[in-house]
């Protein structure tokens, strides 16, 4: 059994012996650093709403000043057309409905940069939030604890062994034959073997 991750050992459960079910918890490891890490990117994501909503707000009004510019710029074109404003003043309106379209089309680009922030957030939330249920290690089946690697302080790693747990409910054998005896051997032949002591 390995960790995930590389963190500080807090607690071992289990000791050399001892029989474990599936999904024990056998090695507890030091997750402060990945909470902290959760409760920022929280924070940063309830920030990123937060600037996303303001421009939004920014964007509906900018939208609003839009049509009333566009509207005004038609008018004043109408009037200069006929004489009753000068030129000058027709162009001054039309710079102001430009000049709005342009802030619009800014707050547009800026609420896209927003929304691709809080979805990456939400990519290291997730990340950091798996990295949180790596730091309880489980045994993956039941089994006994015959090695034990590490000790509370330590530092966890991956691929580095912690403990080593030995599922019973099989077991391979593994012995030489005589090349004289190997005629009397057949499949389904039955066997028996001594383990700590025990005839089976």
């Amino acid at each position: 059994i390995a960790a995930r991750i590389t963190a500080t050992i807090e607690r071992v459960e289990v000791r050399e012996g001892d029989t474990v079910e599936k999904g024990a918890p056998l090695v507890s490891l030091d997750d402060r650093q990945f909470r902290n890490s959760l409760a920022t990117a929280v924070a940063q994501i309830a920030q990123a709403h937060a600037d996303l909503a303001g421009n939004e707000a920014s964007a509906a009004s900018l939208k609003e000043s839009v049509l009333y510019w566009q509207r005004e710029r038609e008018l004043d074109r109408k009037l200069a057309t006929g004489g009753t404003i000068p030129p000058a003043q027709a162009e001054a309106t039309a710079e102001k409905a430009n000049e709005a379209q342009g802030m619009l089309a800014a707050a547009t680009q800026k609420s896209r940069s927003l929304e691709q922030q809080v979805q990456a957030l939400q990519r290291k939330a997730d990340e950091v939030r798996t990295a949180l249920t790596y730091c309880r290690v489980v045994s993956p089946f039941a089994g006994v604890v015959t090695v034990k690697e590490i000790d509370p302080g330590d530092l966890a790693t991956p691929g580095k062994t912690l403990l080593v747990v030995e599922d019973r409910e099989s077991v391979k054998l593994a012995f030489e034959v005589p090349q004289s005896d190997l005629p009397a051997f057949r499949v389904g032949l039955a066997a028996s073997f001594v383990a700590k002591g025990e005839s089976r």
